[in-house]
């Protein structure tokens, strides 16, 4: 029998025992912890032999032990008195088969969320998810209609011993067992649908793909037939017209144009970094779509309103709630899920209007994709707009993320034309032409748009990581490589024009021959270092890898339509210049290079006395912040500029903390831990303020605490025992002065006394009922002696009601005998006696009830003090929120706003004293994460799921990604310059010593372009993004530069920066 019980696979079934007189229960519960790929139901063991019961789980079920633990102590005492084992577990088995509800609606929700998904990219992880529901249910399924066979069983074989009630409480459970059997089946039902749905959507996307790539391949055949021919010595017609490569990219930048995406759009959807499901952010947002109430996966979006002058006025205060209330009766039309003020949050004012009074936010909840829009910013902000000396931001981080994007779009358009007229100007003072940097821009603008459209559709076909900062890169490579490849072809053509003079011979086709090899073998290094980029982890340094494309794309654009030109327009290409000039070695560059080869110790030194400064104290200053990047002239940035001025740095970009539970947030044991770990994030460094169900406006409530309520425990025990001693002076007057004309009044104050005395019990009941609540959570062997003494107390109150009572009627009794002595003329001598006796019975009780009061005094006493002292003492810290408080308006309008729909998921809202960038913002997330785990880890919410999100939490990851795939990718980069150098040079020493030399010359002017801009702007902080960015142009420089240093044998007859800088002279 045991070994059924605690079999791991077995059946859910019921068994009785005869000789041992036992009752086994086996059945399949719901684990707490899903979506885990691990089985999601296991069985339970239960076992009743007589009054006893016993439970086998396993640590994973071990929750049902805490389950039936409350269910007795929530019993009253007739209740607990009148329990059996079997109700204990019918009640257990009710609470477990409604469990499966809540897992069966979460899977509905995942499954909402991805079916919303759909029309977008069929990605891996929505599959996973889909894989891990479909097991989910498999096993929901199975247990769900082994359970319902089980109870079935157990209604036919033992129901006729149980009592009417008992058999209502398991004809529920199996009611709420086929219910949850239906649900599933429905559930399992459409997540078929979907996977259904999802699979067809692969094998569109397959079909596209193998079209594409059929396509493709076709499109790649015929260069490989027409270069077949070529390679056969075969005469071809086109084969001497130039025009033929025309037409060729002619089609190929009509297609790059036709099939060109927004830009605009690819950022939005994949221009920021892409964190993997495994992320605090991913955990965080699958619980913000269980959230329910209309706002599963929801964005928080702030409109600010400010007054320069001072505190906003009790009249702009109306206006602003008076536009709220006129927004929320459009009901959500205007794409606003909810709206929340310090209105309608009574106990957290604070989160919502600064200190300064000057400053007040109203939080709305929106659509993900419209808490990025810029359009709709602007809308909301005119919606909410009060003209009465307010001025209206409406910002969010996700909000700012966007600009930032859109910033960096708009600020690459200007670099782009600023780009290429400086391409244009150069070649043309180069050259003395006017038609020469005319067909270069028109080479370089071809190679632009075909780069730029291949790497967006890259992104959006492949699902390719993107960057904003991938159209500005795609301009400076094709400007950089584009001007300097023309450059020396250029140069390399006029040159075989002034020296030949064989009319056979075409100089266009000497020019590119001769170039062919530095120009392949820099595009061939460039692209496999770049390319390398792919194989790591963090989306935005894998971005640069599209940049291998943009650099082969440009290659082929100057080796094929630049010799086109040339075969085409001949000397005529440099129009208007008459002829060619001499070229020169004497300049700056030239005596410089002359000195150091004429005393190299001498260059060596200048070279060190520059660059080793600048390298040895090189620091890294970088931000991870995306406004450092905008403008004041973004509202967005401006709000939360003022947000920051007027309550903390990190208000704009608060810290979300999701906490879900198996069991709600309705009661002290799963609330009290929330305002621990409240209270202890309060505490830590460079916390500024945090917010919860139990402190929604960053401060301690004091009602919820026990130092509030034992003082009011304290007052009332203070009345009792003042109405005591009241009732005892009354009682010992009327002893005194017990005489016939006396007893009418005295038994008109003894039945006050009584009613008095019901008033006190009632009271008491109460204090006692405090006095409970305040033993409770502080769980001490002297607080169960006061809670006993509490008890004694009330014992005593009822025994002296029990003996007013009868001490009123012993004085009717004496009244009344007294009236019918005088009315029917009785015999004096008896009447005296009766009398006499009645009287002394009567003080008889009225000392006995005196005696009573004088022990419920002195019990009274003790219970004060320990009272008063606990209340002094640390213990009175304590949350506490009683059954009644977490009914009360203010605390259910504060479960609305911090809780979820079903109760179950709660969440904190910390704010950081710094802006969220760099080492402190990366110690704060580490101490603020064990804080929660360490205050968790011995509460009821142990076992609860635990997720952060928010800006700060995005910009850590980010930081922990980019610290090691940066370096990572630029070892890897210089590693492959190394190798490339090695093949080109033939040697081991000399590549060594150039990637030294420009290694530490990068360093060096990046140091010496951070002091420029601290000195210049006063921040010389660099975007992680524009580190990115700059690897880019460095390596088209330092590869070009270096090849062409190393590449002896090419027919160059300068060096490379020489020409460049002073290529000509008269």
């Amino acid at each position: 029998m045991l070994y059924y019980a605690l079999d791991r696979h077995e059946r859910p079934r019921v068994e009785y025992y005869d000789d041992e007189g036992v009752l086994l229960f086996i059945f399949d519960v719901a684990e707490p912890t899903r979506f885990n790929g691990d089985v999601s139901a296991e069985p339970i063991g239960i076992i009743t032999h007589g009054n006893m019961l016993f439970t086998f789980t396993a640590d994973k079920t071990n929750f049902v032990n805490e389950l039936i633990s409350s269910i007795v102590k929530k019993a009253s005492k007739e209740e607990f008195e009148a329990m059996q084992p079997i109700d204990v577990i019918n009640k257990t088995l009710y609470q477990l088969s409604v469990q499966y509800f809540d897992y069966i609606n979460q899977i509905n929700s995942v499954r909402t969320n991805i079916q919303r998904n759909l029309r977008g990219k069929a990605n891996k992880s929505a599959i996973n998810h889909l894989l891990n529901l479909q097991t989910d249910l498999v096993y929901f399924l199975t247990s769900l209609g082994s359970n319902n066979d089980m109870i079935n069983d157990f209604k036919r074989r033992f129901t006729m011993d149980l009592t009417e009630d008992q058999k209502a409480a398991v004809e529920d459970i199996s009611i709420e067992l086929q219910q949850g059997l239906s649900m599933a089946e429905m559930a399992n039902a459409a997540t078929q649908q979907v996977a259904s749905a999802y699979s067809n959507l692969l094998d569109s996307d397959l079909n596209n793909t193998i079209k594409f790539l059929t396509v493709f391949s076709l499109i790649l055949s015929v260069p490989n037939i027409v270069f077949g021919f070529y390679g056969e010595n075969v005469k071809l017609p086109f084969m001497d017209k130039p025009i033929f490569s025309l037409i060729i990219w002619l089609v190929i930048i009509f297609a790059a144009i036709v099939s060109l995406p927004n830009l605009s759009q690819v950022v939005m959807e994949a221009g920021n970094p892409q964190m993997s499901s495994k992320t605090q952010m991913s955990k965080a947002q699958r619980l913000e779509n269980q959230w329910g109430g209309g706002l599963d996966g929801t964005k928080s979006m702030n409109v600010v309103y400010h007054a320069d002058k001072g505190r906003i006025t009790n009249s702009q205060q109306k206006q602003i709630y008076a536009k709220v209330g006129k927004i929320q009766k459009s009901n959500g039309n205007n794409g606003i899920s909810r709206i929340t003020t310090a209105h309608t949050s009574p106990n957290g004012a604070s989160k919502f209007i600064s200190d300064d009074q000057s400053t007040e936010i109203v939080n709305i909840q929106v659509p993900e994709s419209n808490a990025k829009s810029s359009s709709f910013a602007n809308s909301i902000r005119s919606q909410f707009n009060v003209n009465d000396g307010l001025k209206t931001y409406v910002t969010g981080p996700q909000l700012i993320n966007q600009n930032n994007n859109e910033n960096i779009l708009n600020v690459t358009n200007i670099v782009t034309i600023a780009a290429f007229a400086l391409a244009l100007l150069f070649i043309a003072i180069a050259f003395r032409s006017i038609l020469a940097p005319i067909l270069s821009f028109i080479t370089m603008m071809i190679a632009y748009l075909v780069s730029l459209s291949a790497t967006a559709l890259m992104s959006t076909r492949l699902a390719l990581p993107y960057s904003p900062y991938i159209p500005l890169l795609t301009t400076l490579v094709v400007i950089l490589f584009g001007t300097v490849a023309s450059f020396f072809l250029y140069r390399r053509f006029e040159l075989v024009l002034r020296n030949s003079n064989d009319e056979d011979v075409d100089p266009s086709k000497v020019a590119t021959k001769s170039l062919v090899y530095p120009f392949t073998a820099v595009a061939v290094i460039t692209a496999l270092a770049f390319g390398s980029l792919y194989i790591l982890g963090f989306s935005s340094v894998r971005a640069m890898g599209s940049m291998a494309v943009v650099v082969i794309i440009t290659l082929l654009a100057v080796m094929t339509i630049t010799p086109m030109f040339m075969q085409l327009l001949g000397p005529t290409f440099f129009w208007p210049k008459k002829k060619t000039l001499k070229l020169v070695n004497e300049g700056f560059w030239s005596n410089l290079t002359h000195i150091s080869l004429w005393q190299p110790i001498v260059g060596l030194v200048i070279a060190a006395a520059i660059t080793v400064p600048l390298v040895a104290f090189y620091r890294s200053n970088v931000t991870y912040l995306p406004n450092n990047n905008l403008t004041a002239k973004s509202q967005a940035e401006t709000g939360s500029r003022v947000l920051q001025a007027h309550f903390n740095q990190g208000k704009p970009t608060p810290v979300t903390i999701y906490i879900k539970n198996n069991q709600p947030f309705n009661n002290d044991n799963t609330i009290s831990p929330i305002d621990e770990v409240t209270t202890k994030l309060q505490s830590q460094k460079n916390v500024s303020r945090v917010y919860s169900v139990t402190q929604p406006g960053g401060t301690e409530i004091n009602k919820y605490y026990l130092r509030d309520q034992l003082s009011k425990t304290v007052s009332t025990l203070k009345g009792i025992s003042n109405s005591l001693s009241g009732s005892q002076r009354t009682l010992k007057g009327a002893n005194r002065t017990l005489k016939q004309k006396n007893i009418k009044n005295q038994t008109k104050s003894v039945n006050a006394l009584i009613k008095q005395l019901d008033r006190i019990n009632n009271t008491s009941q109460q204090a006692e009922t405090n006095n409970f609540h305040t033993f409770s959570p502080l769980e001490t062997a002297q607080s169960s002696k006061q809670a006993e003494k509490s008890k004694a107390l009330r014992k005593n109150l009822s025994q002296l009601s029990d003996q007013l009572s009868n001490t009123s009627q012993s004085l009717n009794k004496l009244s009344n005998q007294i009236s019918d002595a005088q009315n029917s003329g009785i015999d004096a001598q008896e009447s005296v006696r009766q009398y006499s006796n009645q009287a002394a019975r009567v003080r008889s009780e009225i000392a006995s009830v005196n005696r009573t009061l004088k022990e419920s005094k002195r019990k009274l006493t003790p219970i004060t003090g320990y009272i008063t002292g606990v209340k002094k003492s640390s213990a009175g810290n304590t949350f506490y929120i009683s059954p009644q408080q977490i009914n009360d308006t203010d605390f259910y309008q504060t479960k609305y706003n911090f809780a979820s729909e079903n109760q179950k998921i709660t969440k904190l809202e910390v704010e950081f004293n710094d802006e969220p960038t760099g080492n402190t913002n990366l110690n704060n997330i580490h101490n603020m994460q064990n804080t929660v785990k360490t205050q968790l880890q011995n509460t009821n919410l142990r076992n609860a799921t635990v997720a952060y999100t928010g800006q700060p939490i995005e910009n850590a990851n980010v930081q922990t990604n980019f610290d090691r795939d940066f370096m990572v990718g630029t070892l890897m980069i210089l590693a492959i310059f190394f190798v490339g150098l090695i093949i080109v040079s033939r040697s081991i020493l000399h590549p060594l010593w150039w990637l030294i030399t420009y290694v530490m010359s990068a360093l060096a002017g990046l140091q010496a372009t951070q002091l420029i801009m601290h000195y210049t702007t006063n921040d010389g902080r660099l975007n992680w993004e524009a580190f990115i960015a700059m690897i880019v142009p460095l390596g088209i420089i330092g590869t070009m530069g270096v090849v062409e240093i190393s590449h002896v044998s090419h027919p160059f007859s300068v060096n490379f920066m020489t020409s460049m800088v002073n290529p000509f002279k008269k």
